[in-house]
């Protein structure tokens, strides 16, 4: 976690007598950057970045050659990006993949803020370095999706225990909902049934309530999910209020 990425990146940053380190981690389903945890004088700030397109990263382009990438000169070397050498004012870099077996995990930055001349040695043990944390992070993985299958698993069990339970399946609802919730993490569930004319949905549970209040009715052809939900496929919006508009 947070804890973790800040050690690590301190410690890697450390090692190499670097001004800073930056710990990035890669979402392939989405081509994305993800901020993770900085050592130096951004190490406040730099996890609080929003997610970035990989296009013209040096994560991209250390996970595209799967090995170290070296930039002395990193204002002119075609693998840095130039937010790199203006927003955090660093002169040299070497880029270090975290790959774990076939995945691609993310990247490490090594940084100076004035001209290195990154030795062989150097790289050697920062390649070191960087198999040790991709390895650790691919542990972490795998326990994060344990527990959240685990998660799952239970959930579901105390859905059918609801539905089994309850003589009226309306009263399973608030079960139903604080279920689909734990297993989301979102910050919003609802349930709501087709009337049987098929024009409207009925909103039977909402939590937190807000404005979608039990026995709320939403016309068909007012929401953009209507269509999908109808044929039984799952309707995805990445941005609500876009939808909204």
């Amino acid at each position: 976690g947070k804890y973790f990425g800040l050690t690590t990146s301190e410690q890697m940053g450390q090692f190499l007598a670097a001004d800073a380190c930056y710990i990035a981690l890669w979402d392939e389903a989405h081509q994305q950057v993800i901020p993770m945890a900085a050592y130096g004088p951004f190490h406040e700030s730099y996890a609080t970045l929003p997610p970035r397109a990989a296009q013209g990263t040096m994560t991209l382009s250390i996970l595209r050659e799967g090995r170290a990438l070296v930039a002395d000169d990193a204002e002119n070397s075609p693998h840095v990006s130039r937010e790199l050498t203006r927003q955090f004012n660093h002169r040299s870099a070497l880029g270090l993949p975290l790959i774990a077996g076939e995945q691609k995990l993310g990247s490490a930055i090594i940084a100076f803020n004035e001209l290195h001349h990154f030795t062989a040695d150097e790289v050697a043990r920062g390649e070191q370095a960087a198999r040790q944390v991709a390895l650790a992070l691919s542990k972490a993985r795998l326990l994060e999706e344990a527990r959240r299958h685990a998660d799952e698993v239970m959930a579901a069990s105390e859905i059918l225990r609801a539905l089994n339970a309850a003589p009226d399946v309306n009263q399973a609802f608030p079960a139903i909902v604080a279920s689909l919730r734990a297993i989301t993490a979102c910050t919003r569930a609802s349930l709501a049934l087709l009337d049987e004319s098929r024009e409207s949905f009925i909103i039977s549970m909402a939590e937190p309530p807000g404005e979608l209040k039990p026995g709320t009715r939403v016309r068909v052809t007012d929401t953009t999910t209507s269509a999908d939900v109808l044929a039984g496929r799952p309707h995805l919006t990445p941005d609500l209020a876009a939808e909204m508009d």
